[in-house]
């Protein structure tokens, strides 16, 4: 995890899991070889049923995870779902 996304017990100060829908323009290897890029992005899931991909960002506050939110838009998201990490059980 990047410096600037982890406070001093090592830990990311807002983890979420996004689902997203895609619109149709875009091609999904266009969009996976983006996320790859995306230094906030902890992991990535192809799903089937009405997401097309769910994805885990570490972000250093909620304004960076709203940026990177702002960024999905602009490259084929249609819709995102987010749901906070509050705290990890297993």
């Amino acid at each position: 995890m990047p410096p600037d996304t982890v406070k001093a017990d090592g830990l990311a100060a807002v983890e979420a899991f996004v689902r997203v829908r895609m619109t149709e323009q875009v091609p999904p290897e266009s969009f996976e070889s983006w996320l790859r890029g995306r230094p906030v992005v902890r992991g990535v899931w192809s799903l089937s049923g009405d997401c097309d991909y769910e994805i885990r960002v570490a972000a250093a506050s909620l304004d960076e995870l709203t940026a990177e939110l702002r960024a999905l838009r602009h490259h084929g998201v249609e819709q995102t779902n987010t749901c906070l990490l509050l705290r990890e059980i297993l």
